[in-house]
């Protein structure tokens, strides 16, 4: 839609009759109002009123893309970023060198996890990359105090949670190497019911800079999905995912849930809270329409 009134501006009768001494003086003392400056917000609502204000007020001109900065700048704080589908991102205000408290959590993550093996930091147990555990055949539950390694490689579909099995991952963070496949029947649950100990004060903003990948609790807990941009976490039919508070971050990669909607709850704490699904997927899935991009927040 075009402009109603095209080349009227408001501003340009502050010296007519239409605007008197106290007309000025208002629109003055709003004008000279920090529009960074807030007082009722927490910073993570400030953040999160913005980027939804940034898409709705005012509506993008027609050919013009809404900027995903604001979901950046909350959990992957940094001063550049590559290009976003031809839509540049301004460089996030809040780094520790500016004097602020953001971190980038998700860029350290990728780096806390590396690239192979189980992490360095945290306990980890491992599991694979026999048949057995990459594609049980009965059902099983992960407990105790371990983060787990899930070594189970394309060459063996990744790994897959069959027909009438419930694989649990009762408490800990997760990373996998390859694809996640619940079939028709399955069911995963991770992170039911969690470490009952919040996270220390350490592992959460403003401290925390790098997110710890070796501790989780009943709000929080870290699912991490290696493998390239044709990896996916995926269910079919009756497959059924649980996530209780579970951030995940999906590599390349995407996710495909054809069968049963998730029950997935973002984390309540740590440099993730509110963020279920990240994915650094350069380009669109070919064949698969990915349901949650990258800046999608939650589900609730």
């Amino acid at each position: 839609m075009g402009e109603r009134y095209p080349g009227y501006d408001v501003l340009n009768k502050r010296h007519t009759p239409s605007w008197n001494e106290q007309t000025r003086k208002v629109v003055d003392e709003r004008l000279a109002i920090d529009p960074e400056h807030y007082t009722f917000c927490t910073e993570d609502e400030w953040l999160t009123l913005k980027a939804v204000c940034g898409r709705i007020v005012p509506q993008p001109t027609h050919g013009t893309a809404a900027s995903r900065e604001y979901i950046d700048w909350l959990y992957n704080c940094k001063k550049t970023y590559p290009t976003y589908h031809g839509v540049t991102i301004n460089p996030c205000t809040n780094t520790a060198a500016d004097g602020g408290t953001r971190y980038p959590y998700i860029d350290n993550l990728k780096t806390a996890v590396g690239t192979s093996g189980a992490p360095s930091t945290g306990t980890w147990k491992t599991i694979g990359p026999s048949s057995k555990e990459c594609n049980p055949s009965s059902s099983i539950t992960y407990s105790g105090n371990f983060n787990y390694y899930v070594k189970c490689n394309r060459g063996a579909n990744g790994f897959v949670v069959n027909s009438g099995v419930t694989v649990t991952f009762a408490s800990g963070n997760v990373v996998f190497d390859d694809n996640v496949t619940v079939s028709n029947g399955g069911t995963l649950n991770i992170n039911t019911p969690g470490n009952a100990t919040p996270l220390t004060s350490a592992c959460t903003p403003p401290t925390v800079q790098t997110p710890c990948i070796g501790s989780s609790s009943s709000g929080a807990a870290i699912v991490y999905i290696r493998g390239d941009n044709t990896t996916q976490f995926s269910t079919s039919g009756t497959g059924a995912v649980n996530l209780n508070h579970v951030f995940v971050y999906g590599g390349t990669g995407s996710v495909a849930f054809s069968g049963n909607p998730p029950t997935w709850t973002a984390p309540t704490e740590g440099p993730f809270k509110g963020l279920a699904y990240w994915t650094d997927m350069p380009v669109r899935s070919t064949g698969v329409e990915p349901p949650l991009k990258s800046s999608m927040k939650s589900f609730r």
